[in-house]
């Protein structure tokens, strides 16, 4: 199965956290780390924090969205489902997860839509119908329209799930939207192990 691994270790304070949007300060020493299969099932984070000043632990306890990137490339970004926080040798540790697609899965639909709309065109009604975070990347292989008017109702990730597999697309989750792979395709194994201490960026792609 094909794997995607970030990892090693970056220059220090290099990890940029957004907490509701708001850029959490003074993170000295932080690891993002992550292990997941491309698909449209929430995938889970964990962010590392050591020794954060009280008033940091006190936001993220708080904190509903947590966002990671790198010098403006997103690596991750999902609903905080929960904040551990321990004493460990080197003091403080604070351990937030968050996960990605939570609140998707949550979502719900019922809706008709008029005839002669693309399955493409339905996903992307039904996603901004429902207030969907999430957004269609591209376009699948084959994206026939409906002669006739359809009708919706049940959970809304699965409804995507079922329209874009009937035109050859495996849909999967990333922090900026729904991306596409061909149905024959395997999915990847996503790894992300970074801590922002120092050290070179590793990025590579190996087939395992």
């Amino acid at each position: 199965m094909p794997k995607v691994i970030y990892s090693g270790s970056v220059p220090d304070r290099s990890l940029t956290v957004l907490a509701d949007g708001v850029k959490v300060q003074r993170l000295r020493h932080v690891r993002l780390s992550a292990d997941y299969l491309q698909s449209l099932f929430p995938s889970p984070f964990c962010l590392r924090i050591w020794n954060p000043p009280e008033e940091t632990q006190h936001l993220l306890r708080r904190t509903r969205e947590l966002t990671v990137s790198h010098q403006g490339t997103l690596l991750a970004k999902g609903d905080v489902t929960e904040v551990y926080r321990e004493v460990v040798p080197e003091g403080i540790l604070l351990s937030v997860t968050f996960c990605l697609g939570a609140a998707f899965w949550d979502l719900y639909i019922s809706a008709s839509l008029s005839p002669g709309m693309s399955a493409a065109g339905a996903v992307s009604t039904l996603l901004a119908m429902a207030g969907s975070p999430f957004r269609l990347l591209s376009a699948p292989p084959r994206n026939p329209g409906c002669a006739r008017p359809q009708a919706f109702c049940g959970r809304l990730a699965p409804i995507v799930q079922s329209l874009l597999l009937s035109c050859g697309a495996t849909p999967y989750l990333l922090p900026s939207g729904i991306a596409l792979r061909p149905s024959s395709s395997m999915p990847r194994q996503i790894v992300i192990d970074m801590d922002s201490i120092s050290g070179p960026w590793i990025n590579e792609e190996i087939e395992v």
